[in-house]
């Protein structure tokens, strides 16, 4: 994220290794040789050792590092306010580093936690910037390092408190909880240190990383600008400033500082590869260039930079450049998730929806943020799996009572915004320095009213049960075939398709054309006064009409759901309606069928119709009208192909069937349904059950029937 971040990451290992190196070298050059005495000096020959130096040669000597621990906390005891007591203490600590780092190796944190805090101890008076930085400091890098981040900040934590007056010590720990994502105790610190130094410019700068990390982007930008003035050739400050400014669009005066930076430190490539993507933003592309050829020589393994590069490409629709630049970032960092959403992004560009979705179904391994879920769900709706998207996004976001969204972002802020685009441009502000999202308006506004209209529609549910009026899964009519139903508008069979235009591959869907007069508003019927249907009914009537040329998918789907649940059924029929009278345009370009891609022409057009009659033939169901819900699910069952979802119409079918008297017709249509994969099975299965042993008086031979269907 920072040049501070790289800087520290590269010391990391070294300050481990060189206290641990160190502790065994030393360790091992103070030994006697073992040819020297047919049997190791015991614990008790060391003890009895008289003058400190008969002492300390004696722990020497010894071969557990368990016994030297005890003998050096005896000396120390035994000789304090001698010369070699500070030798002596010294020693103990390199044995317990050792000690702690081997056990951190067998799995033992919490044993070489207390090997690590006793060395804290032992350290006595002021202590010094070699103890603090060979002792002191390596011990909670260590833990992170052996992947004990918990443990290593609560270690970190306990340390804490002796330097509570030392701005440039505080300024190292505060660093430490920035690198290890501990924001909270970042900014805690830092502020501290920043209070008792507030001219250095260190602090200031080490403050706006903390802010950053919180996703505090102003207050960040404010300690960065003061780091520049209280020291203008401040090796990160400039570089961070310019960031900030980048991150909020402002690409021109981001270029100057990011000059400037390079004025002060000609070989940064971080300010290299940021000053490339600010001046091809001004379209100073010649300018940019050059940049970009000397950010790829400085900074070879700079992934973060590939990935910004990419995401730039990708944001203005150039999927080509775009592809380049990400696959170079994952292979120098395959676990960078703003590198997984980059790529899904640039497939969604170039229509290769199925790979973005597994691109991201992998990134969620790799992190858990609002945005990562919210760009799962926006591939997922591009493929039409509605439900699987709201899933998704309901493990990251929530709708709040009065339909505003909120998230908890980057697990550190708790933020709410009625537009998700502005709920989650933190994130990527933070931690990719671009104003622009790669999601388009009008993807948002899917989101948003997809989001709003699940909500909704769980409030109504709920709202509709605690008044004792549920669903009606079985409505009361006559069981007579000829009953008399309902009326309900039925537009006639629509008629067949010659012919296919598949030179449209993967064109979009083509858009409706506008009505003489414009469409009746959605009515939800006799549900209309249930608390929340109101709202979801303008929910469902955003999600349903904004103009991407996908709108007739989505209806079916809303009708489908509403169906499902019995509610608002006037508005799930006038749905279903309405895109059965627009299958034509709807499935004409090849591809349209998403989650269907390799269907022909008619293929697409005979699962759409399929879908949507079953769907308007069960709000009918649901409704009472067993006459035009035999008429619609039949008509489903008979444009369907063989698939398993015409199995899901055949149940509706025969479910109406049996309502309308024809109980042995209608056990046949269940046997045909017969789909042992089927969640809902097993309760399915009771219900054949029931019946054919009501017509048969027994239940041998089901099993037969329901093999040979």
């Amino acid at each position: 994220m920072f040049i501070e971040l790289k800087l520290y990451r590269r010391i990391r290992a070294a300050l481990v290794i060189s206290v641990l190196a160190a502790c065994v070298s030393q360790a091992g050059a103070s030994q006697r040789p073992r040819g020297e005495a047919t049997r190791p000096p015991s614990s008790d020959a060391a003890a009895a050792a008289g003058s400190p130096q008969d002492a300390l040669a004696a722990v020497r000597a010894v071969e557990s590092r368990d016994e030297r621990i005890n003998l050096l906390q005896k000396f120390l005891v035994n000789y304090r306010g001698s010369a070699q007591e500070a030798e002596g203490r010294e020693m103990l600590m390199r044995e317990l580093a050792l000690r702690g780092e081997q056990r951190l190796r067998e799995g033992d944190p919490q044993k070489a936690s207390e090997d690590f805090k006793t060395i804290f101890r032992v350290t006595s008076g002021d202590i010094t910037d070699r103890v603090f930085d060979q002792y002191i400091f390596p011990l909670p890098v260590a833990m992170n390092a052996f992947g004990y981040r918990t443990e290593a900040v609560a270690l970190m934590r306990s340390f804490e408190a002796r330097f509570a007056k030392e701005p440039a010590r505080l300024v190292q720990i505060g660093f430490f909880y920035v690198q290890v994502e501990a924001p909270v105790e970042a900014v805690r610190i830092l502020e501290r240190s920043v209070e008792l130094a507030p001219g250095d410019h260190r602090a200031h700068n080490s403050l706006g990383a903390a802010y950053l990390i919180n996703l505090r982007l102003d207050d960040a930008e404010q300690e960065f600008t003061k780091a520049a003035e209280l020291d203008a050739a401040d090796e990160y400050a400039n570089l961070n400033l310019a960031n900030m400014l980048r991150a909020h669009g402002d690409y021109a005066r981001a270029a100057a500082l990011y000059s400037k930076q390079i004025a002060v430190k000609s070989d940064d490539a971080d300010a290299h590869g940021g000053l490339a993507i600010s001046l091809l933003a001004l379209g100073r592309d010649e300018e940019a260039e050059r940049e970009l050829s000397r950010a790829s020589r400085l900074g070879p393994q700079n992934y973060r930079f590939f990935t910004q590069l990419a995401y730039y490409y990708a944001a203005h629709r150039k999927p080509q450049q775009a592809r380049v630049a990400i696959e170079q970032a994952a292979a120098i960092e395959p676990r960078f998730a703003w590198a997984f959403i980059t790529k899904a992004n640039i497939d969604a560009i170039d229509g290769k929806y199925g790979d973005g979705l597994s691109t991201l179904i992998m990134a969620q391994q790799l992190g858990t943020f609002p945005t990562l879920n919210f760009e799962l769900s926006k591939i997922l709706m591009l493929l039409d799996g509605y439900d699987q998207a709201l899933d998704v996004l309901s493990k990251a976001i929530a709708v709040t009572e009065d339909g505003e969204f909120e998230a908890r972002l980057g697990g550190v802020m708790r933020a709410r915004s009625p537009r998700l685009d502005l709920l989650l441009e933190r994130e990527r502000q933070a931690a990719l320095f671009f104003n622009e999202p790669l999601t388009t308006t009008m993807q948002y506004r899917l989101a948003e009213s997809l989001f709003r209209f699940d909500h909704y529609q769980k409030a109504a549910l709920a709202a509709r049960a605690k008044k004792g009026t549920p669903q009606r899964d079985v409505p009361k009519t006559s069981k007579a075939p000829g009953a008399r139903s309902r009326p309900t508008r039925t537009p006639a069979a629509p008629p067949a398709t010659t012919g296919d235009s598949e030179s449209q591959a993967g064109a979009r869907a083509r858009r409706v054309q506008e009505k003489a007069a414009p469409e009746a508003p959605l009515s939800a019927g006799s549900d209309a006064g249930v608390a929340g249907v109101p709202e979801m009914i303008r929910a469902i009537t955003e999600f349903t009409s904004l103009d991407d040329g996908r709108q007739a998918f989505r209806m079916v789907w809303v009708a489908h759901r509403l169906a499902e649940n019995g509610l608002a059924l006037d508005a799930a029929i006038e749905l279903a309606l309405r895109a059965i009278s627009v299958a034509d345009p709807a499935t004409e370009p090849g591809g349209s069928m998403r989650d269907a891609p390799l269907l022909d022409r008619e293929g697409r057009k005979a699962v759409f119709l399929g879908r949507a009659e079953d769907a308007l033939g069960w709000a009918l169901f649901k409704k009472g009208d067993t006459r035009g819900a035999l008429l619609h699910l039949s008509r489903s069952v008979d444009i369907y192909p063989i698939n398993n979802e015409r199995k899901g119409a055949l149940w509706h079918l025969g479910v109406a069937t049996e309502e309308a008297g024809d109980e042995r017709r209608a056990l046949d249509f269940y046997i045909a349904s017969y789909d042992p994969s089927s969640p809902a099975w097993a309760g399915r299965r009771v219900q054949i059950e029931a019946l054919y042993k009501k017509l048969t008086g027994t239940l041998n031979g089901l099993d037969d029937r329901l093999k040979g269907r």
